[in-house]
């Protein structure tokens, strides 16, 4: 006797799986803006109801008959919550959509192309998710009261300010046997500005006359430029003082 063992199919039960069911099947999106619409259509609804009850009583007034009543009172209702808005925003939605589709965007979720109407900046995640594993710095674009400044490809040439400072101190990553170690992100970010990290060994107590006394966990250093050497990118006296940045929990 001989028994054939048919495994089922894993379906979306594996990783690259739930990536397309999450394609598929997008979640339901409920955002703020789709609950105010809601609350001003049911205004709209209160002042049809209002305007209706308006219009019965003047209509009775001059003896209308009620067929003409009815139908008054349905073309203030019609007035005050057109019957065709969604038929509209629909049609929109669908020449929104082809128009994306001339120029090589899909969309598989309509609804999320009205959502783009209320956004204002966009900030674009890594690409190659699926086909690499690695990461790597595009650039860097400083932000300001006047808007965002020219991109610079290599951050490791920002002018000495809290840009840079913030790039190369504001992470998690640390030493463990002179490699560092971190979220990915953080280490190429790090990597990018040029800036090495160096931890003290033993107790951490091997820096203490050069920085008062005090126990000292880790120190970023920067690159050397030229032949200039020793000064350093967040100090403003060569190394007499220190800038300190803390990363919020």
């Amino acid at each position: 006797m001989v028994f054939l063992l048919c495994p089922p199919p894993p379906g979306f039960f594996t990783a690259k799986g739930s990536l397309v069911s999450s394609i598929m099947h997008p979640q339901p999106i409920d955002f703020r803006f789709y609950r105010d619409s809601g609350k001003f259509l049911l205004l709209l609804g209160l002042v049809a109801f209002l305007g209706t009850i308006y219009s019965v009583v003047i209509l009775c007034l001059y003896n209308v008959t009620w067929l003409s009543l009815v139908i008054r009172s349905l073309d203030i209702v019609t007035i005050a919550v057109p019957p065709a808005l969604p038929a509209a925003i629909t049609t929109g939605t669908i020449y929104a959509q082809r128009r994306l589709k001339r120029q090589g965007i899909f969309c598989i979720s309509p609804p999320r192309i009205n959502i783009c109407g209320k956004v204002s900046v966009f900030c674009f995640d890594k690409t190659g998710t699926l086909t690499e594993d690695g990461l790597d710095v595009w650039g860097v674009m400083e932000g300001g009261s006047a808007g965002f400044s020219e991109l610079v490809p290599d951050p490791g040439r920002l002018r000495p300010g809290p840009m840079l400072s913030g790039l190369a101190c504001c992470h998690t990553v640390t030493l463990l046997h002179g490699q560092p170690l971190g979220d990915p992100l953080e280490l190429k970010m790090v990597e990018s500005t040029g800036w090495t990290l160096q931890e003290p060994e033993g107790d951490g107590k091997v820096l203490d006359a050069e920085f008062g006394g005090h126990r000292v966990l880790a120190v970023l250093k920067p690159p050397a430029r030229g032949t200039v050497s020793g000064p350093s990118l967040i100090s403003t006296n060569q190394w007499d003082s220190f800038v300190v940045y803390v990363q919020p929990r």
